[in-house]
């Protein structure tokens, strides 16, 4: 479990759009798709953070409370991902953009419940299951990222992802 421990690092997806959107309709469409979205990508930073530690905690940790924390964040991500659902982005080059997200946010969802099991049932293969989960989340988000910006770069509109510390990871 140590392993995955390390492995639950986000990279958190803060949006910042750099370039005014103006006036045009599909300009417009992006600008009001990246204003729905930062708050719940924020949501969805603070929700992964909650899993980093409560993951980092369960070597020296593993109690009944470890497994509530995990439960609690599993449900969040639930809510999380039932909030994405419901945003409908208008341009159509956005919804596979989109899609990637919601599949992100549904895998840290698995994580957080396959981490909960392994610590109640002491297994180990959960928990091994669980860092391939955070993997393959991680190649969700960073194809959102990378096609968030595809988008942005054919509307001619820069948009740039930060870390958790401010620092932009692109």
């Amino acid at each position: 479990m140590r392993r995955l421990a390390g492995a639950l690092v986000l990279v958190a997806l803060a949006l910042v759009v750099l370039a005014g959107c103006g006036q045009s309709p599909v300009k417009r469409a992006l600008n009001d798709y990246l204003d729905r979205m930062r708050p719940l990508v924020e949501r969805g930073v603070a929700i992964s953070e909650r899993l980093r530690r409560i993951g980092a905690e369960i070597p020296q940790r593993q109690d009944a409370g470890v497994v509530r924390d995990l439960m609690a964040v599993a449900s969040s991500f639930a809510g999380l991902g039932a909030d994405l659902r419901r945003v409908r982005p208008r341009d159509a080059d956005l919804a596979p953009v989109h899609r990637e997200l919601v599949v992100a946010v549904d895998l840290r969802r698995r994580v957080a419940l396959l981490l909960a099991r392994a610590v109640r049932q002491h297994l180990q293969e959960p928990a091994t299951r669980a860092g391939e989960l955070v993997h393959n989340a991680r190649l969700h988000e960073v194809a959102f990222q990378r096609k968030l910006i595809a988008v942005g770069r054919r509307r001619s509109v820069e948009i740039r992802f930060g870390t958790a510390s401010g620092q932009p990871s692109q």
